[in-house]
């Protein structure tokens, strides 16, 4: 008879221990994806902005000569350890299957991968430029989804 009280007991000690880890385990993977949604809002919104950044900087740089374009190649604005954005200028042309690939006479196409940890976002944006005067005049703004 006290042979059996040992065993008892310790089926009992094993299954509220799986039953303890098991409820532990579903809380921290209630946990995880609760704070990952929360964050990952955040950083999509934050490489929105960097995005919209790139577009910003290209649009100085094209201020500051006419003529600006990456034909095709981005450069990299980088604000901080976290926040980067590729852009790309073209010039008289736009952007259909890869960069800079259909004429788009009379137009300069800017456009700007924000990036932020694990989030992408894409800004695209329309100018005419002047060639006499220099003037610049924004035509549209627009995000791409990727």
């Amino acid at each position: 008879m006290m042979k059996n009280k040992g065993i008892v007991a310790l089926s009992v000690v094993i299954l509220s221990g799986g039953i303890i880890l098991e409820i532990s385990i579903a809380l921290a993977l209630i946990t995880f994806f609760l704070l990952q949604s929360g964050f990952g809002a955040r950083f999509s919104f934050e490489a929105l902005i960097t995005a919209q950044s790139g577009v910003n900087d290209a649009l100085m740089k094209i201020v500051r000569n006419k003529d600006f374009q990456t034909g095709g190649i981005p450069y990299i604005l980088t604000i901080d350890s976290r926040h980067q954005a590729e852009i790309t200028v073209c010039r008289e042309s736009k952007t259909v299957n890869t960069s800079c690939d259909t004429p788009n006479f009379g137009k300069t196409e800017i456009t700007s991968r924000g990036k932020t940890f694990n989030k992408n976002r894409v800004v695209r944006s329309y100018v005419n430029i002047n060639q006499t005067t220099g003037e610049i005049q924004a035509e549209f703004t627009e995000e791409i989804a990727l």
